[in-house]
């Protein structure tokens, strides 16, 4: 299991205007799965390449990075 920075994940997504269930839906993971990764959890490879497959595929809505808290919870 790899572990990842769950703030820093949030943050790419809400940078997308993902929730949560967006961005399970985009990486084609459940979102019970991108729970358990907001929360701390490690991850399989496979579900960390989805999700990063996701996220590349979905650029940043312009503009968002200036409004977007990188210290929200």
């Amino acid at each position: 299991m790899i572990r990842i920075r769950a703030d820093e994940l949030r943050y790419q997504a809400a940078l997308r205007g993902w929730d949560q269930r967006s961005l399970a839906r985009a990486a084609g993971v459940s979102e019970g799965t991108v729970s358990r990764l907001l929360t701390g959890s490690g991850v399989r490879p496979s579900t960390l390449l989805r999700l990063a497959r996701a996220l590349k595929k979905q650029p940043a809505l312009s503009g968002l990075e200036a409004v977007v808290d990188r210290s929200a919870p």
